[in-house]
Protein backbone atom coordinates (compact mmCIF):
# COMPACT_ATOMS: atom_id res chain seq x y z
CA UNK A 1 0.00 0.00 0.00
CA UNK A 2 1.53 3.38 -0.76
CA UNK A 3 1.98 6.23 1.29
CA UNK A 4 -0.22 8.06 -0.84
CA UNK A 5 -3.57 6.46 -0.56
CA UNK A 6 -4.68 7.55 3.40
CA UNK A 7 -4.10 10.79 2.42
CA UNK A 8 -6.22 10.43 -0.83
CA UNK A 9 -8.88 8.69 1.39
CA UNK A 10 -8.64 11.67 3.93
CA UNK A 11 -9.17 14.23 1.11
CA UNK A 12 -11.61 11.92 -0.51
CA UNK A 13 -13.61 11.58 2.73
CA UNK A 14 -13.35 15.66 3.05
CA UNK A 15 -14.92 16.16 0.13
CA UNK A 16 -17.48 14.26 0.27
CA UNK A 17 -18.26 15.66 4.24
CA UNK A 18 -18.10 19.03 2.27
CA UNK A 19 -20.61 18.67 -0.43
CA UNK A 20 -22.92 16.64 2.73
CA UNK A 21 -22.36 19.88 4.35
CA UNK A 22 -23.65 22.03 1.53
CA UNK A 23 -26.57 19.58 0.30
CA UNK A 24 -27.85 20.19 4.09
CA UNK A 25 -27.22 23.71 4.46
CA UNK A 26 -29.29 24.36 1.12
CA UNK A 27 -32.07 22.21 2.45
CA UNK A 28 -32.38 24.20 5.68
CA UNK A 29 -32.22 27.29 3.78
CA UNK A 30 -35.16 25.91 1.15
CA UNK A 31 -36.92 24.73 4.51
CA UNK A 32 -36.63 28.13 6.49
CA UNK A 33 -38.31 30.02 2.91
CA UNK A 34 -41.13 27.36 3.21
CA UNK A 35 -40.45 26.27 -0.05
CA UNK A 36 -39.69 22.44 0.70
CA UNK A 37 -43.25 22.28 2.98
CA UNK A 38 -45.15 23.49 0.16
CA UNK A 39 -43.55 21.17 -2.49
CA UNK A 40 -43.89 18.15 0.49
CA UNK A 41 -47.99 19.98 0.99
CA UNK A 42 -48.86 19.30 -3.12
CA UNK A 43 -48.60 22.83 -3.85
CA UNK A 44 -46.72 23.99 -7.19
CA UNK A 45 -43.16 24.56 -6.57
CA UNK A 46 -41.88 27.73 -7.67
CA UNK A 47 -38.76 27.71 -10.02
CA UNK A 48 -37.49 30.38 -7.93
CA UNK A 49 -37.55 30.96 -3.58
CA UNK A 50 -39.27 33.61 -2.49
CA UNK A 51 -35.71 35.35 -1.70
CA UNK A 52 -34.34 35.01 -4.76
CA UNK A 53 -31.48 33.60 -3.88
CA UNK A 54 -31.68 29.50 -5.37
CA UNK A 55 -32.99 28.56 -8.64
CA UNK A 56 -33.91 25.25 -9.98
CA UNK A 57 -32.83 24.27 -13.57
CA UNK A 58 -33.81 21.38 -15.50
CA UNK A 59 -32.90 20.10 -19.04
CA UNK A 60 -35.75 19.29 -21.87
CA UNK A 61 -34.35 16.08 -23.59
CA UNK A 62 -36.47 16.55 -26.95
CA UNK A 63 -37.95 12.69 -27.75
CA UNK A 64 -35.86 12.46 -30.75
CA UNK A 65 -32.14 13.31 -30.42
CA UNK A 66 -31.83 16.65 -32.22
CA UNK A 67 -28.45 15.96 -34.37
CA UNK A 68 -28.49 18.96 -36.37
CA UNK A 69 -27.69 22.13 -34.18
CA UNK A 70 -30.43 24.25 -35.88
CA UNK A 71 -32.87 21.61 -34.61
CA UNK A 72 -31.96 21.87 -30.94
CA UNK A 73 -34.69 23.59 -28.92
CA UNK A 74 -33.96 26.69 -26.71
CA UNK A 75 -33.18 24.84 -23.13
CA UNK A 76 -33.65 27.67 -20.23
CA UNK A 77 -31.04 25.67 -18.33
CA UNK A 78 -28.32 26.66 -21.05
CA UNK A 79 -30.22 29.95 -21.61
CA UNK A 80 -29.49 30.75 -18.19
CA UNK A 81 -25.94 29.91 -17.75
CA UNK A 82 -24.71 31.52 -20.91
CA UNK A 83 -26.56 34.72 -19.73
CA UNK A 84 -24.16 34.62 -16.19
CA UNK A 85 -21.00 34.23 -18.62
CA UNK A 86 -21.85 36.59 -20.73
CA UNK A 87 -22.35 38.84 -17.57
CA UNK A 88 -19.34 37.87 -15.95
CA UNK A 89 -16.79 40.89 -15.20
CA UNK A 90 -14.06 39.27 -12.97
CA UNK A 91 -13.74 35.37 -13.24
CA UNK A 92 -14.96 32.47 -14.57
CA UNK A 93 -14.41 29.03 -12.61
CA UNK A 94 -15.48 25.35 -14.31
CA UNK A 95 -15.32 22.08 -13.58
CA UNK A 96 -16.83 19.88 -15.55
CA UNK A 97 -16.36 15.80 -16.16
CA UNK A 98 -17.23 16.53 -19.60
CA UNK A 99 -17.28 19.60 -22.12
CA UNK A 100 -18.41 19.71 -25.75
CA UNK A 101 -21.19 22.57 -26.21
CA UNK A 102 -19.96 25.15 -28.74
CA UNK A 103 -22.11 28.21 -27.37
CA UNK A 104 -20.67 27.28 -23.92
CA UNK A 105 -17.11 27.53 -25.28
CA UNK A 106 -18.29 31.20 -27.72
CA UNK A 107 -19.31 32.33 -24.15
CA UNK A 108 -15.83 31.85 -22.10
CA UNK A 109 -13.61 32.88 -25.32
CA UNK A 110 -16.24 36.67 -25.33
CA UNK A 111 -15.32 36.70 -21.56
CA UNK A 112 -11.35 35.95 -21.69
CA UNK A 113 -11.54 38.71 -24.53
CA UNK A 114 -13.79 41.27 -22.10
CA UNK A 115 -10.35 40.95 -19.58
CA UNK A 116 -12.45 38.01 -17.39
CA UNK A 117 -9.93 35.42 -15.98
CA UNK A 118 -11.32 31.99 -17.21
CA UNK A 119 -10.38 28.75 -15.41
CA UNK A 120 -11.26 25.30 -17.44
CA UNK A 121 -11.35 22.00 -15.54
CA UNK A 122 -12.22 18.88 -17.67
CA UNK A 123 -11.66 15.48 -16.32
CA UNK A 124 -8.60 13.41 -17.80
CA UNK A 125 -10.99 10.76 -19.16
CA UNK A 126 -12.03 12.94 -21.75
CA UNK A 127 -9.21 13.85 -23.30
CA UNK A 128 -9.21 11.71 -26.68
CA UNK A 129 -12.78 12.90 -27.11
CA UNK A 130 -12.77 14.91 -30.64
CA UNK A 131 -15.49 17.58 -29.51
CA UNK A 132 -13.79 17.70 -25.91
CA UNK A 133 -10.54 18.48 -27.46
CA UNK A 134 -12.23 21.08 -30.42
CA UNK A 135 -13.65 22.81 -27.50
CA UNK A 136 -10.85 22.74 -25.33
CA UNK A 137 -7.97 23.59 -27.93
CA UNK A 138 -9.75 26.92 -28.82
CA UNK A 139 -10.31 27.96 -25.27
CA UNK A 140 -6.68 27.04 -24.71
CA UNK A 141 -4.84 28.87 -27.89
CA UNK A 142 -7.26 31.51 -26.87
CA UNK A 143 -5.35 32.03 -23.41
CA UNK A 144 -7.99 30.13 -21.16
CA UNK A 145 -6.47 27.77 -18.34
CA UNK A 146 -7.72 24.71 -19.23
CA UNK A 147 -6.70 21.72 -17.06
CA UNK A 148 -7.18 17.61 -17.25
CA UNK A 149 -7.59 16.05 -13.88
CA UNK A 150 -4.86 13.09 -14.71
CA UNK A 151 -6.11 10.86 -12.13
CA UNK A 152 -7.84 7.58 -12.47
CA UNK A 153 -10.88 8.40 -10.27
CA UNK A 154 -13.42 10.77 -12.36
CA UNK A 155 -13.27 14.29 -11.62
CA UNK A 156 -17.36 13.93 -11.42
CA UNK A 157 -17.76 18.12 -10.88
CA UNK A 158 -20.62 19.82 -12.83
CA UNK A 159 -19.31 23.90 -11.22
CA UNK A 160 -19.65 26.96 -12.42
CA UNK A 161 -18.78 30.13 -10.59
CA UNK A 162 -19.12 33.37 -11.89
CA UNK A 163 -17.62 36.51 -10.40
CA UNK A 164 -17.37 34.63 -7.37
CA UNK A 165 -20.99 35.58 -6.61
CA UNK A 166 -22.96 32.52 -8.56
CA UNK A 167 -22.65 29.48 -8.37
CA UNK A 168 -24.15 26.73 -10.88
CA UNK A 169 -24.07 23.24 -9.28
CA UNK A 170 -25.54 19.81 -9.98
CA UNK A 171 -25.95 16.94 -12.19
CA UNK A 172 -24.95 18.68 -15.94
CA UNK A 173 -22.45 18.18 -17.61
CA UNK A 174 -21.74 20.37 -20.11
CA UNK A 175 -22.24 18.53 -23.49
CA UNK A 176 -24.68 17.94 -25.99
CA UNK A 177 -25.46 14.57 -25.44
CA UNK A 178 -26.41 16.26 -21.24
CA UNK A 179 -28.52 18.78 -22.70
CA UNK A 180 -30.53 17.63 -25.05
CA UNK A 181 -30.93 13.79 -24.25
CA UNK A 182 -30.66 13.14 -20.30
CA UNK A 183 -32.45 14.47 -17.66
CA UNK A 184 -30.13 16.56 -15.76
CA UNK A 185 -30.67 19.76 -13.17
CA UNK A 186 -28.78 22.51 -11.88
CA UNK A 187 -28.74 24.66 -9.21
CA UNK A 188 -28.07 28.60 -9.48
CA UNK A 189 -26.91 29.79 -6.30
CA UNK A 190 -26.47 33.90 -6.27
CA UNK A 191 -24.48 34.09 -3.13
CA UNK A 192 -21.54 35.55 -2.41
CA UNK A 193 -21.23 33.13 0.85
CA UNK A 194 -21.46 29.92 -1.41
Amino acid sequence: MSSAQPSDGRARRATLIAAALLVGLLAIYLYQVGWIQRALAGAPSPAVDPAGLVRVYFTTPALVYPDKQWQRPAVPLLTAVLADLDAARASVDVASFDFDIDELTAALLRARRRGVAVRLIVDSENLLTPEVSEQTGRLQRAGVAVVFDRREPFMHDKILIVDRAVTWLGSWNLTTNDTYRNNNNMLRLASRRV
